[in-house]
């Protein structure tokens, strides 16, 4: 299989923006959501899950910081319900949400003289802002590559930007599921593969804290994310294993360097124990893991 070069300017139009300003914004943002914001500076930001009072997810978001204010953005597939939950708390902490749901420019970071470094858990992650002119463009590496990605003004910006849909293979590759697609509102942090990204489990309370708290310390994920390596294609839907399991997979695509193809599913943490011990050979023709980004 060839290997795959990404283009440097892409058309997303999966995504929508919201920005919260007003009484102390910061504060506000971390009494709903998993990460700990609190020590935040600008210029700096986090991913994290907004929950639901019960623990269900609403929202995977990123957030940034912009002196006073909070800029974020979430997948179009759920931004009504987390725009409605956080109106929902807003009028109270005297907090103003602002939502724009229009397409997206990204371009590439060049990531050898920037590399995203996978932080410890708890620490406020690669994720930034910057000014482009008078625009401000959002660092994320929520497609698998560091890009900055910012809302269009002019659509014509786009002409002959192919759709982002084109990143797909780094996304895959990188284990970075997609809300909607990947993981939705009945999987927990635990299960998603980006814990230790989105979750601190030293901050306060926050919305949704007690089930989250009550899995990482008395319990265990029923379920994991998973990848999924094969040196043959691998088709989205459900696949049969060799010691008779099954998966479904919920997003594939080839390798960037050409040697084979990626998934990602959901799996049993049972299922995922027994498949790891017999796919662990680097060279084995299919080779299941969880996903701990």
């Amino acid at each position: 299989m060839p290997t795959l070069s990404p283009p440097q300017h892409v058309l997303d139009n999966s995504c929508a923006f919201f920005v919260l300003r007003g009484k102390d914004p910061v504060r506000f943002l971390n009494g709903l959501c998993t990460q700990d914001l609190g020590g935040m500076k600008d210029g700096a930001g986090a991913r994290a899950f907004v929950l639901e009072p019960k623990g269900r997810s609403i929202a995977l978001i990123q957030v940034v910081r912009v002196g006073e204010e909070i800029h974020g953005w979430t997948e179009r597939n759920c931004h009504e319900v987390l725009i409605a939950h956080l109106r929902k708390y807003a009028t109270i902490a005297d907090i103003s949400v602002s939502v724009s749901v229009v397409p997206a420019l990204r371009s590439l970071i060049n990531t050898s003289a920037m590399p995203l470094s996978l932080p410890e858990a708890g620490v406020i992650n690669p994720i930034g802002v910057a000014t482009s002119g008078s625009l401000l463009q959002y660092k994320d590496d929520s497609w698998g590559i560091a890009t900055w990605v910012r809302p269009l003004t002019n659509a014509a910006e786009a002409d002959g930007a192919p759709d982002v849909q084109m990143l797909n293979p780094w996304r895959v590759d990188a284990g970075m599921p997609r809300y909607g697609i990947d993981i939705d509102s009945g999987v927990l942090p635990a299960e998603s593969g980006l814990e230790a990204r989105t979750v601190s489990y030293t901050k306060g309370c926050y919305c949704g804290q007690e089930v989250v708290a009550k899995q990482h310390w008395l319990g265990k994920p029923r379920n994991r994310l998973v990848f999924v390596r094969s040196k043959t294609e691998l088709c989205i839907g459900t696949m049969q294993l060799p010691n008779d399991g099954t998966l479904i997979l919920s997003s594939a695509a080839p390798k960037p360097d050409g040697t084979g193809w990626s998934a990602l599913a959901m799996m049993s943490a049972a299922q995922i124990a027994t498949t790891e011990n017999n796919n662990a050979a680097e060279d084995a023709p299919l080779r299941i893991g969880a996903i701990q980004l």
